[in-house]
């Protein structure tokens, strides 16, 4: 009896001892305090790579000639929201990336979303002036530009207030389509250079005063490479998602346009089944048109595709239309 006494007693303590040492295992939650910490949020990956001319890019036509101005920086937006029920907390927009600031509670979960917008071959995102003279951005920002972050507690029920809409997709973006009238042109593969990066983050006690985040190039290329070329203009139609491509003897060699992927935000292809229709004509010097082909393109991210059109010959309708995909080097650029 006295024997089953004591093993009951042993039982019990190594029980005890077990759920203990379990409970000592666990990682200490972390206390919501009210406290906020202050952030410096810094950009590397691909945005950090040497900015050096593509090859065969334009240098000095296609809007170039115009002087540098706000057309010509690169816009950063960043979005903070809460990692389990996607609340908004804070949104900015930035033309410089020195300066962004972010001020967070210690201990709650939040997923930061950063993306870079260089204007590449195209003239940039559309932007008007706003009282007192800021910059609007419309898709897909909808904000203005004041280098600072803006809080949800700061702005309710005002024009300031924050988006749903904020980086929700980069598709459809809101781009300038002429530099001298304000025309504004939305396709599905907006012709800007973009990246992307994202992360979740909890502040505590121990974090630093600065938080690192890598943003990936969501983009692609497309130039065209004209074999036998005799004159008039190949016109380069994407069925409408994308503008229409015109090629002819002032931009033979210099026809790069670079274009931007909402589904590489995920991935390094398009998604299964999603491709581009290029259906080529040719407008010769006599105002005649001729249907020269077509083919499909799926480019992958960060790739130049390259599209090598051998004309036809007098006694020939058809072209020759050759695909060459390429990656681009991580210090491959257009001229910004």
């Amino acid at each position: 009896m006295k024997t089953r006494f004591i093993l009951i007693i042993l039982t019990v303590v190594t029980v005890f001892y077990s759920c203990k040492k379990s409970e000592s295992s666990k990682p200490t939650p972390v206390v919501v305090t009210g406290e906020k910490v202050k952030l410096s949020i810094r950009l590397n990956g691909d945005i950090t790579t040497s900015q050096t001319p593509f090859p065969g890019t334009r240098l000095s036509n296609k809007n170039y000639a115009s002087a540098k101005d706000l057309n010509d920086s690169t816009i950063y937006a960043i979005d903070v929201r809460g990692t389990y029920d996607g609340s908004l907390y804070a949104q900015g927009i930035f033309n410089t990336p020195d300066n962004i600031m972010l001020e967070i509670p210690k201990g709650i979960n939040y997923t930061i979303k950063v993306a870079a917008f260089k204007k590449g071959t195209s003239i940039g995102l559309w932007w008007g002036i706003m009282s007192p003279g800021y910059q609007y951005f419309e898709r897909p920002l909808y904000r203005t530009l004041k280098n600072e972050m803006v809080y949800n507690s700061d702005v309710p029920n005002s024009p300031e207030a924050l988006d749903y809409r904020f980086l929700d997709t980069l598709s459809y973006m809101t781009v300038r389509g002429d530099i001298i009238f304000d025309i504004r042109e939305e396709y599905l593969y907006s012709e800007q250079d973009s990246y992307y990066g994202t992360t979740n983050y909890i502040a505590t006690d121990s974090s630093s005063s600065f938080i690192n985040i890598a943003l990936k190039r969501i983009s692609f290329g497309i130039k065209y490479n004209m074999i036998n070329y005799t004159g008039g203009t190949l016109v380069a139609d994407y069925d409408g998602l994308m503008r229409p491509r015109y090629i002819n003897t002032y931009n033979l060699t210099d026809n790069l346009d670079i274009y931007t992927a909402d589904t590489y935000r995920w991935q390094d292809t398009f998604f299964n089944g999603q491709r581009i229709h290029l259906t080529l004509k040719w407008q010769r010097d006599d105002g005649a048109e001729v249907l020269l082909g077509d083919t499909y393109l799926s480019p992958s991210r960060n790739s130049l595709t390259t599209v090598n059109v051998t004309m036809p010959q007098s006694n020939a309708v058809k072209a020759v239309i050759q695909l060459t995909d390429t990656a681009w080097l991580g210090n491959n650029y257009v001229d910004f």
